[in-house]
């Protein structure tokens, strides 16, 4: 299946990113796979399919994106899951942090490739 994406995707397995959210009382921690501008994909040994109002996202610095995510697709490889996901961001500062990780993220993948 060939998929078509407007934003490029970035690998985050490197920066250990992780996804927390909590469901039914419980915390859950999760890898995140990779990130874009608009979205992103984790791995899960447990199917947690789920869309959230608030999830935490840590990545490169200290400070964690808190923002509302939305299931778009999910499968199951061997005895993992992988979903993706759509962010919706809470304010305007939020969305503005998140673009310059993306540039970041962007201006690596570019240094790698020279």
């Amino acid at each position: 299946m060939k998929q078509f994406r407007e934003l490029p995707r970035y690998d985050v397995t490197h920066l250990r990113g992780l996804l927390t959210i909590i469901k039914n009382k419980q915390k859950f921690t999760i890898p995140i796979r990779n990130v874009s501008l608009g979205g992103m994909q984790i791995i899960s040994e447990d199917d947690l399919s789920f869309d959230s109002d608030d999830v935490e996202v840590q990545l490169i610095d200290k400070k964690s994106f808190h923002f509302k995510i939305t299931n778009v697709w999910k499968y199951r490889s061997d005895s993992r899951f992988q979903a993706g996901y759509k962010i919706k961001f809470k304010d305007v500062r939020s969305f503005q942090r998140w673009v310059q990780v993306m540039k970041a993220l962007h201006l690596h993948k570019s240094k790698k490739k020279i």
